[in-house]
């Protein structure tokens, strides 16, 4: 083996081992007793493994309804996103009508708000309508931050994609809306998941909105593992055992969708 191709696996082994290790921890701190977590002398194996603490969070912390609540809020924020900004990108990728320019700056102008600059305005419209304390104004408020980076994202796939395809369908008889969905977006598929992964772990992992615009009827994971740190008491089994119920989901979404997302993010690349 040449000396460059060992450095580079030292380096991966080096990188793979920095990403592994705090997923280790976790899943080792969820299963340790409350006497080993607190123990001086910490061990990565635990000496009597439980899921005790997995027991006390869905029973006591009720991490099944804030499970319901996040797939629903990233399934709702998931589709609308998609189904708004290829919609949106498309229409900036193929109609050059004046002002696209400035539109397209202002759109990246408000991917770059800070979520928590949001908060006071969104929430007095979504209390004049009703919405506080409901899944709908924590998905409203994550599609401030997903459209406008996912409309950014696909119009550059569709720029991609090479006119002669659609004056074809058109010579067919079809509408521009009947080639948007039965020609471009089958051929773009591997970036609406790209898309569509981006939107999925912004809005399973939101934590900002879904604490200020919902109560326990609407909380989501995130918050839920947040309620377990109290004035008198920490429970960090419990709280190690939420992150990693709460990372199985976007690890398996993503390990299933890995090789379209690798060609979406690389799609754009080639001029």
């Amino acid at each position: 083996m040449r000396f460059p191709n060992l450095m580079t696996y030292i380096a991966l082994m080096i990188v793979v081992v920095f990403a592994v290790l705090p997923f280790a921890w976790i899943f080792t701190v969820s299963v340790k007793p409350e006497s080993e977590i607190f123990t001086s002398n910490p061990s990565w194996i635990p000496l009597k493994p439980t899921i005790e603490n997995y027991n006390f969070l869905f029973e006591h912390f009720r991490f099944d309804e804030a499970l319901i609540n996040s797939t629903v809020i990233a399934v709702l924020c998931t589709t609308i996103t998609i189904a708004f900004s290829s919609i949106a990108a498309y229409g900036f990728s193929r109609y050059k009508f004046p002002g696209v320019g400035i539109m397209l700056v202002i759109l990246m102008f408000f991917r770059m708000f800070i979520p928590a600059s949001l908060l006071v305005p969104l929430y007095d419209l979504f209390k004049f309508f009703g919405l506080i304390n409901t899944i709908y104004a924590i998905v409203l408020g994550q599609l401030c931050t997903t459209l406008p980076f996912t409309i950014w994202l696909l119009k550059g796939f569709f720029d991609e994609l090479p006119v002669e395809i659609e004056e074809a369908a058109f010579v067919d008889g079809m509408s521009p809306f009947q080639t948007l969905v039965r020609v471009v977006l089958p051929i773009a598929l591997p970036g609406l998941i790209t898309a569509a992964l981006f939107a999925f772990w912004g809005s399973w992992n939101e934590f900002l909105f879904a604490l200020s615009f919902a109560t326990s009827s609407a909380r989501t994971g995130t918050v839920a593992i947040s309620f377990m740190m109290s004035e008198y008491k920490i429970w960090w089994g419990s709280i190690a055992a939420g992150g990693l119920v709460l990372a199985v989901p976007t690890l398996v979404v993503s390990y299933v969708l890995q090789k379209y997302m690798v060609r979406g993010l690389t799609a754009g690349a080639i001029r």
